[in-house]
C-alpha cells in the first residue's frame, strides 16, 4: 500500500505545474528527499549535514537533494534577495549576484548499490554582491512555476560587535520553563543616524525560522560607547527552553545502532525507532543533541552522498490517543513543516500513536509535536519544557542603509545556554 501511495501522490504532484513560491524552506515534491544547504568549504559527509546555511559575504554556499524518481532531469536554480520579513526585495538580480543568476544543475550523480535507486543533484550557488536574507529556488526544466524545492539561507557582513548571555529566565513565573537571551550591540564600525530605529534584531532557536524572537526594542543607547543594551523587563526576551531532541542512529541497517529497536531486510528495508514516551512526565536530563539537525551517513560506504540507502522507518509513540489534536513527528529533516509525510495515526491495537516514513541513513534529531483544531501548534506537550535545555541561539542583526532598497545583515552570532563571549 505505502509503494502505491507514494506513486499516485508523485503523479498528482508533478500534473500540477503551476506552484507559488513559498519563500520558506519547502520541498514540493514528495520524491525529492534529503535537501541540504551548507557552505561550500563544509563537503565532508558530517559537516554537510550539521552546517547551517549562513555564509560570510564573498563566500558560497552549495545546495544538494535526492530525486527518487530515479531518472535525470533537468534542472534549474536561482536566488531571490528578501527583506527581513521573507518578502521579495526591489533589487534586481544585477544589483546583488556577480554573475549569470540562473544556473542548470549539471552537477548529478546516480545511486549506487542501493536498494532504492535515484538522482543526486548538487550545485554551488551564485555568489553576492550584498548581505542579507536569500532564498534559493530550484525548478524543472524551463518552466519556473514548476517548483521542486525553496530554502532560506543569510549572508553576513559583520560590521556589528555582539555581546550575549542566554540563561533561566529571571522572572520566578518562568525560571523552570523559559529561557532569557540578553545582548548588547556595539555599532562603532557602523555610521547610524538613529540606532534605535536603524537596527533590527531577529533571534532563531535552534536554527529554526519558526522558533524566533522579532520586535525587540533596545532597552538603553549609549551613544559615547556606540553601543545599545537589549536587557528587558517585561520578558519580551523569554522563549521555552524545551526539551533536548530524541535521537537515532541509523547509519547501519546491518546493526543496530542507538535509538533502534529492529531492522528487516528485503527488498526495501524497514527500520523500526525505540518505542517512545511522553517525556513531559519526566524531569530534565541531560543529553548530547545535534539541535534538531541530521547528517545522511552510512558506516558501510565511503560516499554517503550516492551510496546510503532509503529504508522506511516506523516512529511509535506510547501515549493514550489525545482528543482534538493531532501529532507529529518532526525535525529539520521535514523542514520542520507538519504535513501528510509526517502526520501519526493513533493505532488502537499497538496503543499509541504511529508514522512511517522514509528518510536517508544517517543520524537524526527528531521530537512529536501536537497541533489543535485551530492550528496552535504545542512543541512542548509530549517533549517537556526546562529552561536548563541545551539550546543554541542565533542573533542576525539588520539595518536598511540611508537610501537603501533592501535590508542587509551586518551581524551575526550563534550562543548557547549559560555561554556568555
Amino acid at each position: 500500500m505505502r509503494y502505491f501511495f507514494s506513486f499516485f501522490l508523485m503523479i498528482s504532484l508533478n500534473g500540477f505545474s503551476q506552484k507559488s513560491i513559498i519563500y520558506a524552506d519547502h520541498t514540493y515534491e514528495p520524491n525529492i528527499k534529503t535537501v541540504l544547504i551548507y557552505p561550500s568549504s563544509g563537503e565532508s559527509n558530517l559537516a554537510r549535514g550539521m552546517q547551517v546555511p549562513v555564509v560570510e559575504l564573498g563566500d558560497n554556499l552549495k545546495i544538494e537533494f535526492d530525486d527518487l524518481n530515479a531518472k535525470y532531469e533537468q534542472f534549474h536554480v536561482k536566488i531571490i534577495h528578501c527583506d527581513i520579513n521573507w518578502k521579495p526585495s526591489k533589487l534586481n538580480d544585477i544589483e546583488f549576484v556577480k554573475d549569470f543568476n540562473d544556473e542548470i544543475i549539471n552537477d548529478y550523480s546516480v545511486s549506487q548499490s542501493t536498494k532504492i535507486p535515484y538522482y543526486h543533484y548538487s550545485s554551488l550557488l551564485p555568489n553576492v554582491k550584498i548581505s542579507g536574507n536569500y532564498l534559493a529556488i530550484v525548478w524543472r526544466d524551463r518552466n519556473k512555476s514548476d517548483l521542486i524545492i525553496t530554502r532560506r539561507f543569510i549572508v553576513v557582513d559583520n560590521k556589528i560587535g555582539i555581546s550575549a548571555i542566554v540563561k533561566q529566565a529571571v522572572d520566578p513565573e518562568f525560571r523552570k520553563t523559559k529561557q532569557q537571551i540578553d545582548f548588547e550591540l556595539n555599532f562603532r564600525n557602523l555610521p547610524l543616524r538613529a540606532p534605535k530605529e536603524d537596527l533590527k534584531v531577529v533571534i532563531k532557536k535552534n536554527f529554526r525560522w519558526n522558533q524566533t524572537l522579532l520586535n525587540l526594542k533596545p532597552s538603553n543607547v549609549f551613544e559615547g560607547q556606540r553601543t545599545i543594551e537589549y536587557n528587558f523587563f517585561s520578558n519580551e526576551n523569554l522563549i521555552d527552553g524545551g526539551n533536548e531532541y530524541r535521537f537515532f542512529d541509523a547509519r547501519s541497517t546491518f546493526r543496530k545502532g542507538f535509538g533502534i529497536e529492529k531492522v528487516e531486510l528485503g527488498d526495501v528495508d524497514d527500520v523500526w525507532i525505540s518505542t517512545q514516551d511522553n517525556h513531559s512526565k519526566y524531569t530534565y536530563i541531560d543529553a548530547i543533541d545535534q539541535n534538531g539537525l541530521f547528517s545522511p551517513q552510512n558506516l558501510e560506504s565511503r560516499n554517503t552522498t550516492v551510496e546510503a540507502d532509503y529504508p522506511f522507518f516506523t516512529f511509535t509513540l506510547r501515549e493514550k490517543e489525545i482528543k482534538n489534536k493531532k501529532v507529529y513527528v518532526n525535525g529539520s529533516f521535514n523542514n520542520w513543516e507538519l504535513n501528510e509525510a509526517n502526520l501519526m495515526e493513533f493505532d488502537n491495537e499497538y496503543g499509541g500513536y504511529v508514522a512511517t516514513m522514509q528518510l536517508k541513513q544517517g543520524i537524526y534529531n527528531y521530537d512529536f509535536v501536537t497541533i489543535d483544531s485551530e492550528g496552535i501548534v504545542n512543541e512542548t506537550e509530549l517533549e517537556g519544557n526546562f529552561s536548563e535545555t541545551e539550546n543554541i541561539y542565533e542573533i542576525i542583526v539588520y539595518t536598511r542603509p540611508q537610501a537603501g532598497r533592501s535590508d542587509q545583515i551586518v551581524g551575526y552570532k550563534l550562543i548557547q545556554c549559560n555561554q556568555k563571549k
